[in-house]
């Protein structure tokens, strides 16, 4: 019960030093973070609201990306000011760690792919169709259930 409690403690240092290995794309030295951190949440945000999913997606370091994501980082945290993992990655035009972000189904906006347009991302045309189709019916499916309680 008392090594647990160590391990429990919060430790901003470490979380700090997670933050700055993922934003230079420091493998090694994250893979040993993520170790010593394992019972500690890998979603720890600075005070922009940046967490190292986002600052290694916006660097462009797919392998600490793609770790991180393995690891249990949530793939569509934002930051403050609403940025999300992939937006970032699209629009510093990393289409590396784009791949992986779309491989483990991170949300496309409509933003992401106007970036995604701008980089000429393959398979952008596919992601568009998709998008707006799964809008449509996103609509079509909430009208028909007002539909159903006579709302509308």
């Amino acid at each position: 019960m008392r090594g647990i409690e160590c391990f429990c403690i919060y430790n901003p240092m470490l979380e700090s030093l997670l933050l700055n290995a993922a934003q230079r794309g420091q493998l090694s030295r994250l893979k040993t973070l993520i170790k010593q951190l394992q019972f500690l949440s890998l979603d720890h945000q600075n005070p922009l609201g940046q967490t190292a999913l986002l600052l290694a997606a916006a660097a462009g370091h797919s392998a600490c990306v793609q770790l991180l994501l393995e690891r249990g980082a949530s793939v569509d945290i934002a930051d403050s000011s609403g940025q999300s993992p992939l937006l970032l990655a699209s629009r510093n035009n990393h289409p590396g760690t784009v791949a992986v972000l779309l491989g483990f189904r991170a949300l496309v906006s409509l933003e992401v792919l106007q970036c995604l347009e701008a980089i000429d991302y393959e398979g952008v045309g596919v992601m568009r169709r998709n998008y707006f189709w799964t809008r449509r019916k996103a609509v079509l499916r909430c009208y028909a259930q007002l539909r159903r309680l006579r709302l509308v």
